[in-house]
């Protein structure tokens, strides 16, 4: 990701892979915002993900078993391509 930007983390049951912005959208239907945060100087995004509220719209994508797709979309103001960029997808396995 393009160091100290904007960063919104999406989560989803599915994939895609659909142009967007300067890249691709890997996370398909079903998406959904997870939280956000700034991407730290070395281009690099964390964020603690809290399970144990099952109140949440994406409560459901975190079972066991399940598949879980993650992608992070970032502001790139300097990219001639367009204004934000995402990041590769991420796919995870939940086990217990």
């Amino acid at each position: 990701c393009t160091p100290n930007q904007l960063g919104a983390v999406f989560v989803s049951p599915t994939t895609a892979y659909v142009p967007s912005g300067a890249g691709f959208l890997c996370v398909g239907p079903g998406l959904q915002r997870l939280g956000y945060g700034l991407v730290d100087a070395a281009g690099n995004f964390s964020m603690p993900v809290d399970l144990s509220n099952q109140r949440s719209p994406v409560a459901s994508y975190f079972s066991v078993g399940r598949n879980v797709h993650f992608q992070v979309l970032y502001r790139d103001p300097m990219n001639p391509l367009g204004s934000f960029n995402q990041s590769n997808g991420l796919a995870i396995t939940l086990e217990p």
